[in-house]
């Protein structure tokens, strides 16, 4: 099988700059994953559709590289698959709370400092009650 409207970007961290490491399976599972989907057996995307960052290549800028490069050839009629393995970050808290993936250069900062370094915002009003 051969699908050459298949594109990928496969991200696998497991040995962090200056955050915490993961198992070798973080890596394995990238891996994995990258060849399933250039098997002719399985997905058939051809090989130079596929980029594989791992470990200290999974920087930020080369991951919002190989993005750009993705959107930039992605077509209509075509699959896009993104795959993550590596720690991730809730950033913020309540209804304004975020996620976010974490790439190999990450700053090791605690949250306490991440708050600080952002600008502080007036304390939101609590929610009104509802009456039944």
């Amino acid at each position: 099988m051969k699908f050459d409207q298949g594109r990928a970007l496969i991200i696998g961290v497991a040995n962090y700059e200056a955050v915490g490491g993961l198992p070798a399976a973080v890596l394995n599972d990238a891996l994995d994953t990258a060849e399933t989907l250039k098997s002719s057996a399985y997905c058939g995307y051809p090989e130079a559709n596929v980029t594989v960052l791992t470990d200290d290549a999974s920087t930020l800028q080369n991951i919002r590289k190989a993005l750009a490069d993705l959107a930039a050839t992605a077509t209509a009629d075509g699959t896009v698959a993104i795959f993550f393995s590596g720690h991730g970050a809730r950033i913020g808290s309540g209804a304004e709370a975020t996620s976010a993936l974490v790439p190999y250069d990450a700053s090791s900062r605690t949250s306490q400092e991440r708050r600080s370094a952002r600008p502080s915002c007036p304390p939101r009003s609590p929610p009104s009650k509802r009456r039944g």
